[in-house]
């Protein structure tokens, strides 16, 4: 039973640094979205308008040249939401104990 906030606490600082890692494969992926959809008339927008744009988000969500980046983009997001859960889940554990 000692060895047990030892192993929480070992488990919550790795899924922290996989958070972090997450986060920024999601950025990533973020900024080459942005760098691939930009278009010749989009000098006037902020880079999150521009990517909010309907054009660009059809572009990204449905055009097959698109695909590796939005398969990237999408497993970043859900390891992002993933391993952030689980951190606050042994956080919430360490807490019971």
């Amino acid at each position: 039973m000692e060895a047990l906030p030892f192993i929480l606490n070992l488990s919550a600082a790795i899924c922290m640094v996989s958070t972090v890692a997450w986060l920024g494969v999601f950025f990533y992926a973020l900024v080459q979205a942005n760098r691939r959809l930009r278009k010749p008339g989009d000098e006037g927008y902020h880079w999150g308008q521009r990517l909010g744009l309907p054009r660009h988000l059809g572009e990204f969500l449905f055009e097959d040249e698109h695909r590796s980046l939005r398969r990237l983009y999408f497993v970043a997001l859900a390891g992002v939401t993933g391993s952030f859960g689980l951190f606050y889940m042994f956080v919430w554990l360490l807490k019971r104990i």
